[in-house]
């Protein structure tokens, strides 16, 4: 029963709310400032275990003492109650709103005045898909460096190949692992090719990413590229005399968890805009 067990006063509650929305409580109950982050969730995973999952800036819990992020242990309020030999008919005066709970923080070390009963959304009983759901959303693929020959600041010519190409530290399989409560979740995103739109009219088109850089050392007859576009019209009167030029990279997630669950999750697409001056080549004539 932990060390809840001997703590036989009766103790007043401190209610911090965690979780959106302003709660109607009794008169002479305290209040506390928001605890933690902004978006946290209570998850029954069985009997009196309870874990907590947070968005940024929350901190994680769990009731499982076993677990990897173990923080706190929680119990519903009425849980608490009856650990703390308090009145059952106090449970009832702080009931929740539809769609949050209360659940009693047991934190390691803390003294009998720290406990708190904390709002949290409820979020039902926790599942490997919430664990998905939230390695989901801490992935971050990274902003995309577009490389282009001939280079930005150089004025590219009309019937001359325009190559493009992003870093090779851009273009990386993603991976994230959440774990809570005695369940696991894994997400992988795999990056798939460039695409980019040329900014002249003309259709968007992919090649095989990251692309291949130009070498300006090298000559350029001996250098080849599939990720190139030839533009048969220059930039003048375009805004700024240039053309905006998107290149993107998607990356397609999928997920799989304990117990042989797993799943496909949403794309995540990066993409960065670059603008390049087009150039009329010059003819040279000859006299006689």
């Amino acid at each position: 029963m932990h060390r809840l067990g001997r703590l036989l006063a009766a103790a007043t509650l401190v209610l911090a709310l965690a979780a959106g929305g302003a709660v109607a409580m009794m008169s002479s109950a305290p209040s506390a400032s928001a605890a933690g982050g902004a978006s946290c969730s209570g998850y029954n995973v069985g009997g009196e275990a309870w874990a907590v999952q947070c968005g940024a800036g929350g901190d994680a819990g769990s009731a499982s003492a076993g677990s990897v992020v173990d923080v706190c242990t929680y119990y519903t309020l009425a849980e608490a109650v009856q650990m703390y030999l308090m009145i059952p008919s106090v449970a009832a005066q702080y009931d929740a709103p539809p769609g949050y709970i209360y659940l009693v923080q047991d934190c390691p070390d803390q003294y009998f005045s720290d406990f708190a009963a904390t709002l949290f959304a409820n979020g039902g009983s926790l599942t490997t898909q919430d664990l998905a759901d939230e390695a989901y959303a801490e992935l971050s693929p990274p902003a995309l460096s577009v490389g282009t020959a001939p280079p930005s600041g150089r004025d590219g010519l009309v019937g001359l190949p325009e190559w493009f190409w992003i870093g090779a530290a851009d273009y990386q399989t993603l991976s994230r692992t959440v774990t809570q409560a005695g369940l696991s979740a894994t997400v992988t995103a795999k990056p798939g090719p460039l695409v980019i739109n040329p900014g002249d009219g003309q259709p968007s088109f992919s090649c095989p990413a990251p692309g291949t850089p130009y070498n300006p050392s090298e000559l350029a007859g001996s250098q080849q590229s599939d990720c190139t576009h030839l533009y048969t019209r220059p930039s003048a009167g375009q805004p700024g005399n240039e053309f905006s030029i998107s290149v993107s990279v998607t990356w397609s997630a999928t997920w799989t968890g304990t117990g042989s669950t797993g799943g496909t999750l949403g794309p995540i697409t990066r993409t960065t805009t670059i603008e390049l001056t087009i150039a009329q080549a010059e003819s040279v004539g000859s006299g006689d």
